[in-house]
């Protein structure tokens, strides 16, 4: 029996314009892909690959495909990605999650209007696909193309209100346009969604950082990076270490 979950595959730091790298907003792009009953719900490379292997007894399809470009997206195979989401797509040029999961890889490549033409297929086929329009909206927001980017995070919002991960890109927006107070109740809302979000701890941090307001900074900044530690992302982990040691 299939069931939907959510594998995030990579993180994008955006630096705005009159901030160092140190204080980039953190956000993510994400695919939705099938799983199967394997024990654990969560698609893993491991688990992908008895997936794939179980398949092959029928033949290659458009699925196995996309699970291939999971896997391979997941051991830093961009290329080959490529490769496996094309044939997905080739084999079946309905499958709205290839398309984002393609647009997923131009993204992290930096081929923002081939990720672009890839979102919007994807929302074409679904225009209920709130994950694609998130996605499109953190391309947006690369480009600087704010109004663009708020319209599609506000689309994802409304076709899944506890979408934590478009708060927090939306919320990115609002501080990037100076409108603090709608980021921060955006940086609030994703923490209240999910309570381990780092990314959204670290990027309330800099809306108390600009409002000198240390202690809550402080605390914001140490608890992105607990978790950042607890999920084993270093960079990011010694950036918010950085940002306490500014505070100091």
């Amino acid at each position: 029996m299939k069931h939907i979950t959510k594998l995030i595959i990579g993180l994008i730091t955006i630096a705005l314009v009159g901030y160092s790298k140190s204080e980039a907003e953190i956000s993510t792009v994400e695919i939705v892909t099938p799983s199967y009953s394997t024990g654990d719900d969560r698609l893993t490379p491991g688990n992908s690959e008895a997936i794939v292997s179980q398949k092959k007894s029928s033949g290659q399809d458009a699925e196995s495909y996309f699970e291939k470009a999971v896997k391979h997206y997941s051991e830093g195979k961009y290329e080959e990605a490529l490769a496996d989401f094309n044939q997905a797509i080739q084999l079946n040029p309905k499958y709205a999650k290839a398309y984002n999961g393609r647009g997923l890889v131009y993204t992290l490549l930096e081929k923002n209007e081939k990720a672009l033409a890839d979102y919007n297929q994807a929302i074409r086929l679904n225009p209920k696909y709130a994950q694609a329009y998130n996605n499109r909206g953190i391309v947006y927001r690369r480009q600087g193309e704010n109004e663009k980017a708020l319209a599609d995070y506000n689309q994802a919002i409304r076709l899944n209100p506890k979408y934590a991960k478009a708060y927090n890109g939306r919320g990115i927006v609002y501080r990037k346009q100076g409108k603090n107070e709608k980021a921060l109740a955006d940086f609030n809302q994703a923490i209240q969604l999910n309570a381990k979000y780092a990314r959204a701890y670290y990027n309330r941090g800099l809306i108390h950082k600009g409002n000198r307001n240390i202690e809550k900074a402080r605390s914001d900044f140490k608890k992105a990076a607990d978790l950042f530690k607890q999920q084993g992302n270093q960079k990011f982990y010694q950036d918010s270490l950085d940002q306490l040691r500014k505070l100091q």
